[in-house]
């Protein structure tokens, strides 16, 4: 057995599982004397004697004190859309396994100043494994890293990989966002904007994406038609709702719809896009509802395609065209990841699912007007 170039007292316990072929719980039950397949026994005790790795009493007294019953999820917020679902997806799985799941929530803080507190008290309620549903800061990484050589298993579910070792669900966001520009091009759109969140943690990833696919199809992409929720003329309007109420965004994504058509509604006639891009279908609802208020007819007048593929995407006053969020799958998916390393069938090497939507194609788009 070949050992890395790792001193004595730099090696970890993720060091001996991977020098070991074996997970970080099964390094962790065999150090702690637990009964384990003896070829992996044999297996870490080679790889620790190797590494001069010698466990530290006081994690072993964690592991020993861990809530094996316990399943940690995290995550910076809810709301009235697809991050709420795939919470309660992945806690009525993981209960009807017996597991207790509590949930960390920042509230909507900032994730820079609260994700280490956050995942450092959930770490000290010593559960078997924690799940992160957010993108994570260099502080939020480290705590996990401290979680996992206690050893503590990380399940991910994000949209880009994260540089954590562990086992992630990756939603592939920029294949989506394809297929909406795709589908609005196919409809002789050239003129494509996209409504966007700006200041939300995905917000500047879905324009980059958005802007990559226009390129890539010889369109311009005009900053001037990407209508941010929170720069767009009356966007400060409900900004005091985002300070006062950061755990449920009660409204949000339907007055950003509102705003963006009031914004669109402003434009001069010969120099609006003819399509739209939505952060979401709460939005897109919202924005129908006001733009024919306003005397804008869709598709007539601009054709939209959403994100997520919610109930309010079929039921909307102009059914919404929408690419899909699929909670069920990915939630399923996190549960199977987690439950796979619990009963030892794992993999060594941490696992990258990626999770795709589909487009429901609806009558919120047509051809562009004349």
């Amino acid at each position: 057995m070949n050992s890395p170039t790792i001193s004595p007292k730099s090696a970890t316990i993720k060091d001996v599982a991977r020098l070991a072929g074996v997970s970080v719980m099964t390094v962790s039950r065999i150090l702690d004397g637990q009964r384990q397949n003896s070829a992996h026994r044999e297996a870490v005790l080679q790889a620790a004697q190797e590494l001069g790795y010698a466990p530290d009493p006081h994690a072993q007294r964690l592991v020993r004190g861990r809530s094996l019953d316990l399943v940690g999820l995290f995550s910076s917020h809810l709301d009235l859309g697809v991050a709420t679902r795939q919470l309660q997806m992945v806690q009525i799985l993981l209960a009807e396994r017996g597991f207790r799941v509590p949930l960390s929530l920042l509230g909507g803080r900032d994730s820079a100043a609260y994700q280490h507190e956050a995942l450092a008290d959930l770490r000290r309620q010593k559960p078997l494994a924690i799940v992160c549903f957010d993108p994570l800061g260099e502080a939020g990484l480290a705590e996990l890293e401290r979680f996992q050589d206690e050893g503590g298993i990380v399940v991910l579910s994000e949209e880009y990989p994260s540089p954590l070792a562990c086992d992630q669900v990756i939603f592939d966001l920029e294949f989506n966002i394809e297929s909406c520009v795709a589908h609005l091009f196919e409809q002789g759109h050239r003129k494509i904007g996209i409504c966007a969140h700006g200041t939300f943690a995905d917000g500047d990833r879905k324009v980059s994406a958005f802007q990559m696919e226009l390129q890539k199809r010889g369109l311009e992409f005009r900053p001037d038609w990407v209508f941010s929720s929170f720069t767009a003329p009356g966007a400060q309007e409900f900004l005091s709702d985002i300070e006062t109420d950061r755990v449920l965004f009660r409204g949000l994504y339907e007055e950003a719809g509102v705003v963006h058509a009031r914004h669109l509604a402003s434009l001069p006639k010969n120099d609006r896009p003819t399509a739209l891009f939505l952060i979401n279908d709460q939005a897109g609802a919202a924005f129908i509802n006001e733009a024919r208020r306003l005397g804008l007819d869709i598709p007539r007048d601009v054709s939209l395609v959403s994100h997520d593929d919610l109930p309010a995407a079929a039921s909307a006053a102009v059914p919404l065209s929408s690419t899909s969020y699929p909670v069920e799958t990915i939630a399923r998916e996190v549960v199977e990841l987690l439950l796979s390393r619990l009963v030892n069938r794992a993999p060594s090497q941490p696992r990258q699912i990626v999770v795709r939507g589909a487009l429901a194609s609806r009558q919120s788009v047509a051809e562009p007007p004349l």
